[in-house]
């Protein structure tokens, strides 16, 4: 397939080569675990001193603040990357999607040079989240969009693809792309992935596409819909914007949940386009006066971690249902501190309802948690 006219290739670029210690294959990672199960892992605190670059994160604002169990970390220590990967896998999680912000970005750096190259990575796949809005001008012009969705896989593919330890799907490297339902709002989805597809194709690779797109209403059951036809599976990465309401979820939220998500997965099973559905979930959210925050408990009266209980029942539910067609969940996410929705232990605290000014609490209660969120994966995600 000849690149877009738009998107002419580039230079030759050195194939970057990524050792590992050791690897194990998809077919044995899915023999001890049915289900692939994915954590956003987020790339922010890459300099000693500037954790969740050094910007307030609800935890820290806390009166006493709650720390994460290894303190703020910086993300390009080893040491931090080992205890991360072990924590997750005694979850059953075995898939990491990491931030990425372009070539020799931050996020880039870590990952190819930190996490891809960790001797303890075996047992966890790695694929990449193409952050969209750091790449891609939404309002801008198409030719540009798709110029630079080129430009980032070619880089990408060469980097990243024939590693053993990166993710694959019906023998596809995966690429997780966000927010793709405002890529193609403003008519640039098309001309994107045409663009990133061709770039994979003369890089020797087919791709998988992941959009985060499962958001809203499903579309209309029998008529055509472009994005599925564009797209290898769909997914809500916003589970937040989906449910929030005035701090708690409350039963009808979760419901109200399950139930849009069944539709996406009903529309994608009557698609001629071929199009999977991943199921998603959150622990909650809080990230300041942007928006009002989601209580990690379902309602008032219920649990800690009550919320993300249901949402990962109801998540496991689609995944195992006869008419599944991915056996995949993703979580939102491992160390999503900047809008609290991380999984990742706290070091034990007592629950507190007081925060400084910048972060409203709306009466909401906030407690270190430990390891509570391993322990509720652990039970509901078979080993």
């Amino acid at each position: 397939l000849p690149a877009p006219a738009s998107a002419p290739a580039p230079d030759p670029a050195p194939v970057h080569s990524i050792p590992t210690i050791s690897t194990v294959s998809e077919a044995s990672i899915k023999e001890k675990n049915p289900l692939m199960v994915g954590v956003y892992y987020f790339l922010r605190n890459t300099q000693r001193g500037r954790f969740s670059n050094g910007e307030q994160y609800l935890r820290n604002q806390l009166l006493p603040p709650q720390e994460p169990e290894l303190g703020e970390y910086v993300d390009t220590d080893p040491s931090v990357i080992a205890k991360h990967l072990s924590w997750t896998r005694s979850a059953n999680i075995n898939l990491w999607i990491t931030s990425w912000r372009g070539p020799n970005s931050n996020e880039d750096i870590t990952t190819k040079n930190i996490i891809m190259r960790h001797e303890d990575l075996y047992g966890t796949k790695i694929a990449l989240n193409y952050e969209t809005h750091t790449r891609i001008d939404f309002l801008g012009d198409s030719s540009e969009a798709s110029y630079t969705a080129y430009n980032d896989v070619s880089y990408i593919a060469q980097t990243y693809f024939d590693d053993p330890n990166y993710l694959r799907i019906d023998e596809k490297p995966v690429l997780h792309l966000f927010v793709s339902r405002i890529l193609y709002k403003n008519d640039l989805l098309e001309g994107v992935i045409e663009a990133m597809r061709n770039a994979a194709f003369e890089n020797g690779h087919e791709i998988y596409i992941i959009g985060d797109h499962a958001f809203g209403e499903a579309p209309t059951r029998g008529l055509y819909y472009r994005p599925f036809e564009l797209l290898d599976a769909v997914t809500s990465y916003d589970v937040y914007g989906e449910i929030a309401g005035s701090g708690y979820a409350e039963l009808t939220g979760v419901q109200d949940f399950y139930n849009t998500q069944k539709k996406w997965l009903d529309r994608t099973n009557h698609s001629e386009e071929s199009c999977n559905f991943i199921p998603s979930v959150t622990p909650g959210f809080n990230d300041g006066p942007r928006h009002t925050p989601l209580s990690r408990k379902r309602d008032a009266t219920s649990d800690p971690g009550s919320l993300f209980k249901a949402l990962l029942k109801n998540a496991v539910r689609l995944a195992n249902a006869d008419e599944a067609n991915s056996n995949m969940i993703l979580i939102n996410s491992w160390n999503g501190f900047h809008d609290d929705t991380q999984i990742e232990p706290l070091q034990q605290a007592p629950v507190t309802q007081q925060a400084l000014d910048s972060f409203n609490q709306m009466g909401l209660e906030y407690e270190g948690y430990g390891e509570l969120y391993l322990d509720i994966t652990r039970k509901y995600i078979s080993p």
